[in-house]
């Protein structure tokens, strides 16, 4: 698979569905801001796969991209909701491991 086989629609998807047991009780007070910013990241990856393929980004900035996206969401989620940093660390984590696979095998090494 190469990253232009990413549909960020299902890397939305799957990572929306992993974040909702992952948010247990919370889900319901972080749902809406857990759309938007999974369907941001899911662009994101796709787009940072680009970068690689063109050869305008390397893969250690590409890496760096990823970690600074899901550091981003969770601080985000934290400050938006009533949940701690550490909290959102786990949702966010668990969202993203849900595509990990697909991700890396798209981008020919290991980002996220």
């Amino acid at each position: 698979m190469a990253f232009t086989d990413l549909d960020t629609d299902h890397l939305f998807s799957q990572m929306f569905f992993a974040a909702k047991p992952a948010a247990g009780a919370d889900w319901d007070q972080i749902r809406g801001l857990m759309k938007i910013e999974l369907k941001s990241m899911g662009r994101h990856i796709k787009e940072i796969g680009k970068g690689v393929a063109a050869g305008d980004i390397t893969q250690k900035t590409a890496q760096a991209l990823i970690q600074m996206m899901r550091n981003s969401a969770a601080l985000m989620l934290a400050s938006m909701s009533a949940l701690t940093l550490a909290r959102a660390e786990k949702i966010v984590d668990s969202a993203l491991g849900t595509i990990r696979d697909t991700v890396n095998g798209a981008m020919g090494f290991e980002v996220a």
